[in-house]
């Protein structure tokens, strides 16, 4: 049990008040079964999302939503006790073996260093006082066995406490419910004043940092603000299903469509028609393209056109007649120009000369050609006189260019006629026995010229001109049926051109239908096809309706237990302001009047702020802490604690070392409240403190015998605190037990202890009966050494028989106490001395053991 578990278990009472939420309901029990396992977690890395997803996944289905009322325990409201009479303590902790201690006294006070055990000892209260120990669960103990366990016992007995009754006194039962209102710590007092100098998110836990609260504040703040990454919210497979439905709506809306598809298929077939020629319906054209399983008007064209027509001559009249035509003519120009070269024959010669002397001028421009006389000395250049005779032979020279031309003009229109006849002879052969004249011509290797005497006589050219006239009409039939075909062609190409059209638009057509039908299929069969796939979306939704209800649920259950923690200052500081103050006040006494607090506010929900209100300026209130000094936030502090305390009524008052958490300048201030306030001065209070100062204050302040003071000091060896004053018939009765049982070296040890406290009560008794004699000179080892306990043995001795010696001493008390005084000084004290330590393991000799208990034993005797 840790306060999480009991404050988890005040919020599932609170949660039973709550309208509805009943999932939230489920997993706040879900939480409080696993909570030992989830306090150790963590908010980060989702660790806490991680260890709590499965626990709800696992067990929310099978929670009922109903929180059983808590037990009913009379100590809730109402102590059975009134004060407590003693604590054993040990093995525990600090405390290697079992101490005892006498808590009747109204007040008990605990004085000693850091290590010596105060801590340990209070841990032993506070688990009687509330079953479990804050300190443990703050630090996230895994075992509590290993907590509690000493470590050089390695192990623990649980702490007994009794109150007052009877004659061994009453059991203590843990009352966490009241008692967690009995124990003040140090550590929440200064961790409520360190919270001045945090941010304002941090003060908010300031309130149950001072409660005690810390481990359950920390433990509702480890809870992430969502499951959701830990949760299978994604449908992988009813997405897929979705996918496939939503195809299936593709399929739907086709066959659906098919109708209007339909429609706008007749549609598209009449615009065809139409476009094609004006009035045609879609049959018509169908007939037309021979589409309806008989041959169309386009087959019709189709076969027209497979008609071969033979390729044009190309042969005219005209173009023949106008060759001869011009090849007569060139003729005549011919023998013309013959005739005039033929009448100037005897200047032809000169004309010959004159250009052979022009030819040899290139070769010897500067002798005469005829004699090689250098021209110098010729009567006349013959180079200058060719050029003369030359001038005057031009028209001379040009009839014999003419007649070069012409030459070759005449030989090239033979050709052409010869090539033109050849052509005629290849396309249709000449058979007549007229034209045998030309089919020799066109045979020749060097053919003669066309005007060769008996070549081209009338009788020839009438028949080779009825040839031509009659390929001639031959290509006019030929043209013509052309013509038709081009037609037809033309006609066929339309044709075509709509019959793509129409056969696109029927291929789209049965597509469509086709889909229409496999779509249909698709509907049709969709259930069968996925069973499989439906079956599993119908489990991963049933499994995702609990991821969530897990997701709400937990953000409900979040925000609720959020809510608990935020109101719990309302519950803890509810009608505490008066009180508080007027504590607060009288810790102060010291302060100015205007430093005094005239109003306190305490915070109702969590995040609010102290606001106080001082007597300088009563209207104003401002933030504590803000405005106070870290000391007087510490009396503040304690001041609460204090206030709650009272307002329960409890009888006890538990200060693990709180006095040392306030200043010096405070503590007197304190002091006289705590043991002079009407309030308080009726409970029993233990106070645990290392200042000896303090205590010395404290018992002075206070009647004699009404307190029990304890020093606790560190161990010799053994690992077991030191206690002065505590209860020599403990450790006598336990020395006693051990020499029983053999054990020697622990009854020399409890005897020591024993011994130990008996000097402390006699050197008390002995004072009070006598100052004088209760001033004892020891000798000290060194500064701050400790007097040795033989030391002070023979001192009491001495003391003892100085004052039985001079009458001052009466009574068989102080005989008894001198005896046994002078009995231990009489025995080896290296017994006392080795029988607390381990020593080099000689064994004691029974007799003298014995003598040393029977001593300790009538020592103990004189006092009772």
């Amino acid at each position: 049990m840790s306060a999480v578990h009991e404050e988890y278990g005040r919020f599932l009472q609170w949660l039973r008040g709550v309208e509805g939420a009943d999932d939230a309901k489920r997993i706040a029990k879900i939480v409080h079964a696993n909570l030992d396992a989830l306090i150790p977690t963590v908010s980060n890395g989702g660790q806490r999302a991680t260890s709590l997803t499965p626990m709800l996944r696992r067990d929310l289905s099978a929670t009922l939503d109903v929180i059983e009322a808590a037990a009913e325990n009379a100590t809730v409201t109402q102590l059975p006790w009134a004060r407590l009479k003693r604590l054993s303590v040990g093995p525990f902790r600090g405390f290697r073996r079992e101490e005892q201690f006498d808590l009747s006294s109204n007040i008990v006070l605990f004085q000693g260093p850091n290590g010596s055990g105060k801590s340990s000892l209070c841990e032993a209260i506070e688990w009687t006082l509330l079953g479990y120990v804050e300190e443990a669960t703050a630090k996230r103990i895994d075992s509590l066995d290993g907590y509690f366990n000493n470590i050089h016992e390695g192990q623990h007995v649980r702490p007994q406490l009794w109150s007052v009754g009877g004659a061994d006194g009453v059991p203590v039962a843990p009352n966490p419910e009241l008692l967690r209102f009995a124990i003040i710590e140090k550590n929440r007092i200064e961790g409520f004043a360190r919270l001045a100098a945090r941010t304002p998110a941090q003060a908010g836990t300031l309130i149950a940092s001072l409660f005690g609260l810390d481990s359950f504040n920390t433990f509702v703040g480890n809870f992430t603000s969502t499951l959701d990454n830990q949760l299978r919210l994604s449908t992988p497979k009813q997405d897929l299903l979705t996918l496939k439905r939503a195809a299936l709506e593709a399929a739907r809306q086709k066959v659906e469509g098919d109708a209007a598809a339909k429609t706008a298929f007749d549609v598209e077939q009449a615009s065809i028609a139409e476009g094609f020629e004006e009035g045609l319906t879609f049959a018509q054209l169908l007939d037309r393209l021979g589409m309806h399983g008989q041959d169309g008007r386009l087959q019709q064209v189709h076969a027209a056109l497979q008609e071969q027509i033979p390729a044009q001559s190309g042969q005219a009249v005209t173009a023949l007649v106008a060759l001869r035509k011009g090849l007569r003519m060139k003729l005549g120009e011919l023998a013309e120009c013959r005739t005039r070269l033929e009448q100037r024959a005897g200047q032809v010669s000169f004309l010959a000369l004159y250009r052979s002397v022009q030819a040899l001028q290139a070769e010897n421009p500067d002798t005469c050609p005829a004699c090689e006389t250098p021209l110098a000395n010729v009567v006349r250049n013959p180079f200058e006189r060719a050029a003369e005779g030359l001038g005057l032979l031009q028209d001379l020279a040009a009839l014999e260019a003419n007649k070069a031309r012409f030459q070759q003009e005449c030989r090239q229109l033979s050709t052409q006629l010869h090539t033109k006849v050849l052509a005629l002879h290849a396309y249709e052969p000449f058979d007549s026995p007229i034209l045998a004249p030309l089919v020799a011509w066109m045979d020749q290797e060097e053919p003669v010229p066309a005007w060769t005497e008996g070549l081209l006589t009338k009788a020839v050219w009438q028949a080779l001109l009825g040839k031509v006239r009659g390929l001639e009409e031959s290509d006019a039939g030929i043209r013509e049926r052309q013509s038709r075909l081009a037609a037809l062609a033309e006609e066929g190409r339309l044709l075509e051109e709509v019959k793509a059209s129409v056969d696109e638009l029927r291929v789209r057509q049965h597509l469509h239908t086709q889909q229409v039908v496999e779509e249909q299929a698709k509907i049709d069969g969709f259930d069968a096809a996925n069973a499989e796939l439906i079956a599993e979306v119908a489990v991963e939704a049933t499994a995702r309706h609990l991821e969530i209800r897990i997701q709400e649920g937990y953000e409900n259950f979040l925000e609720l237990i959020k809510r608990y923690r935020d109101g719990l200052p309302e519950g803890l500081l509810a009608d505490l302001n008066e009180t508080t103050k007027d504590l607060y006040n009288h810790f102060n006494v010291g302060d100015h009047a205007d430093d005094l607090l005239t109003g306190l506010k305490l915070p109702s929900r969590g995040g609010d702020r102290i606001e106080v209100a001082f007597g300088g300026t009563p209207a104003i209130f401002r933030d504590a802490l803000s405005v106070l000094s870290e000391g007087h936030l510490r009396c503040l502090g304690l001041a609460i604690l204090l206030a709650k305390n009272i307002k329960l009524g409890l009888p006890l008052v538990v200060f693990d070392d709180a006095v040392n958490a306030i200043d010096h300048d405070h503590r007197k201030g304190i002091r006289d409240t705590l043991f002079g306030d009407d309030r308080l001065r009726a409970k029993q209070m233990i106070i645990t403190c290392h200042s000896n100062e303090f205590i010395n204050q404290v018992q002075n302040g206070l009647a004699q015998g009404v307190s029990t003071l304890y020093i606790l000091k560190h161990h010799t060896g053994d690992h077991q605190p030191r206690v002065i004053n505590g209860s020599d018939r403990h450790y006598l009765r336990r020395a006693i037990e051990r020499l029983e049982n053999g054990d020697e070296r622990q009854a020399l040890a409890s005897s020591r202890q024993a011994l130990e406290n008996l000097t402390a009560k006699t050197w008390r008794s002995l004072t009070n009966r006598d100052q004088d004699l209760g001033q004892i000179n020891l000798l000290l080892r060194g500064p701050g050494g400790e007097p040795e306990l033989r030391n002070i043995v023979d001192g009491l001795f001495k003391a003892i028989t100085k004052g039985i010696e001079q009458d001052r001493l009466s009574g068989d008390a102080w005989v008894q106490r001198k005896e046994a005084f002078n009995e231990l000084l009489a025995v080896p004290w290296r017994y006392l001395n080795k029988g607390t330590h381990d020593g080099d393991g000689e064994d004691f000799e029974i007799a003298i053991v014995e003598q040393i208990v029977t001593a300790i034993g009538r020592l103990s005797a004189s006092f009772q």
